[in-house]
Formats: C-alpha cells, structure tokens, sequence
C-alpha cells in the first residue's frame, strides 16, 4: 500500500512528464512564435540600455 506521500509524488510526477511533452509539442510548431519573442526581448533590452545611457548623460 502506497503511503499519501508517494501517491501525491507520483501524481506530481505525471504532471511533469504531461508539461513536458506539451512543451516538447509546442516547441515543434512554434518557431515563428520565437522569432517574435527574442524580437520582442530585444527591443526591450535596447530600450533598458537607451534608459541606463540617458541617466547617465544626464547626471
């Protein structure tokens, strides 16, 4: 007989097996989603250091 522990744990493991094959799905079908994310990240980056330079120019 299982204990509650180890059913719990062995529920929590199937969760993970279940999200890592969707990621897995996702990642097959999705590669112009990832453009678009790093696109999106850069921009924000660019726009963090345009921040950081302007600070420090001004000061």
């Amino acid at each position: 007989m299982m204990s509650e522990q180890d059913e719990r744990y062995r529920a929590l493991e199937e969760r993970v097996a279940d999200l890592e094959q969707q990621l897995y799905e996702s990642r097959k079908g999705s590669k112009g989603l990832r453009i678009v994310l790093y696109v999106i990240f850069g921009i924000f980056l660019a726009l963090i250091l345009l921040g950081i330079l302007q600070f420090v120019s001004a000061s």
